[in-house]
This record gives structure tokens, C-alpha cells and sequence, in this order.
């Protein structure tokens, strides 16, 4: 009776090496999603980040208007607001080059996680092509 309680007992070690490997097949499938997701968010957050530096480049200005007698009285009913609440227009410029000085450390910040992501891939490469050799 011994003999049939050892007989299925599997080997601790293989189980052990297979949780590892699936685990390893995983992980290289996640890191691999990882860097897409990066990648996608890094050239979301540039685009974004130009959108920003051009309302902030643009706050404050007057918009061009025809050159009509209602585009010209425009033109200079927001030319007067804009002495008239000088305190406003000077905080939205400061507004505005803030959050695009944020959007280029942002930037930054995902460039230097893509290429911690990508050596992080690479070095995973090296190592797995000098063990199966």
C-alpha cells in the first residue's frame, strides 16, 4: 500500500521549474503590453503637450478679426477688457506657462520610463539568449 502513495507523487523540483518558466511567459507577455502602453501615452502626452504650448502661446492675444467695422469694434472692446481685468490675462498667460512647462516634465518623465522599459526588455533578451545557449 506504501507503494501506491509514491508512485504519483509529482517531483518537486519540475513543478517548481514550471511555475517559473509560466511565470517567465507571463511576465515577458506583460512587459511587452507595458512598453506598448508607454509608447501609446508617450505620443498622447506629446501631442497634448504641443496643444497646450499653443492655447498658452495664444492666451491673452486678440484674435484675428475681418477687417469689417464689427471685427475692428471687437477687436477693440477686447483689446479695452483686456486693460480693464489686466490682472486676469496676466494670470491665465501665467496659467498657461505652467501647464506647459508640467506637460514637457511629464514628457520627460514617460521618455524616461520607455527607455528604463526598453533596457529593462534588452537586458531580459541578453539574458534569456545566454541561458539557452
Amino acid at each position: 500500500m506504501e507503494n501506491d502513495f509514491n508512485h504519483t507523487a509529482p517531483d518537486p523540483e519540475k513543478v517548481m521549474a514550471e511555475i517559473r518558466r509560466n511565470a517567465m511567459v507571463r511576465a515577458e507577455g506583460d512587459l511587452a503590453d507595458s512598453l506598448d502602453d508607454i509608447a501609446r501615452n508617450v505620443e498622447a502626452l506629446r501631442e497634448s503637450g504641443a496643444r497646450i504650448e499653443q492655447i498658452a502661446a495664444e492666451l491673452g492675444r486678440t484674435p484675428p478679426a475681418p477687417a469689417t467695422f464689427r471685427g475692428r469694434l471687437g477687436g477693440l472692446m477686447i483689446r479695452w477688457l483686456d486693460r480693464l481685468f489686466w490682472w486676469q490675462s496676466a494670470a491665465l498667460r501665467e496659467l498657461g506657462s505652467a501647464l506647459a512647462e508640467r506637460q514637457k516634465q511629464e514628457t520627460a518623465v514617460w521618455n524616461a520610463l520607455a527607455r528604463a522599459a526598453e533596457t529593462l526588455r534588452q537586458i531580459e533578451h541578453r539574458r534569456r539568449g545566454t541561458t539557452h545557449e
